[in-house]
């Protein structure tokens, strides 16, 4: 038997071309991501250059960027460093005076959910709320929630 195969070349020219390795960034190994780094692979490099709703996700925080990022060749885990109560994109010890202007990569408007604040432990007081609200003011952020229930904090910041 014969089995004759062709080729639909108009179907072939539609199929997207997938970005090479060197275009995409580092796989996490410290933090989850959406899209996860699996979408990410199969993704052209015009889709890299402009990944819209990238989000970092680690047990200390939620990183949600607004509009569209340029994750190519972006190492994550170099970037950005989450721990309690601390999230830092472009972190000095790495990056000193290197880091992507405003605008670029990731140095871009962001929500970050802080996750077990111990909001309970402070009380609902006005003055607490209002001395969050200074601290992240002098950080250049604005509180968005403050949410006891689920003990979260979050901010918004332009950029890093």
């Amino acid at each position: 038997d014969r089995v004759l195969v062709t080729a639909d070349v108009e179907q072939d020219a539609k199929e997207k071309k997938v970005a090479s390795a060197d275009i995409l960034p580092n796989r996490s190994q410290k933090y989850t991501t959406k899209p996860t780094f699996k979408q990410i692979e199969s993704m052209s490099e015009d889709e890299i250059k402009a990944v819209t709703n990238f989000t970092v996700i680690s047990e200390y925080a939620t990183l949600e960027f607004e509009g569209p990022v340029d994750l190519r060749g972006v190492d994550i885990d170099k970037t950005i460093k989450m721990s309690h109560k601390m999230v830092e994109v472009y972190p000095d010890s790495e990056f000193g005076d290197s880091k992507p202007k405003i605008g670029d990569k990731l140095n871009k408007p962001a929500f970050i959910t802080f996750n077990n604040f111990k909001l309970v432990k402070q009380g609902s007081s006005s003055k607490f709320i209002s001395k969050l609200k200074e601290m992240a003011a002098s950080m250049n952020a604005t509180v968005i929630d403050v949410d006891k229930r689920n003990d979260s904090l979050k901010i918004y910041v332009e950029h890093f």
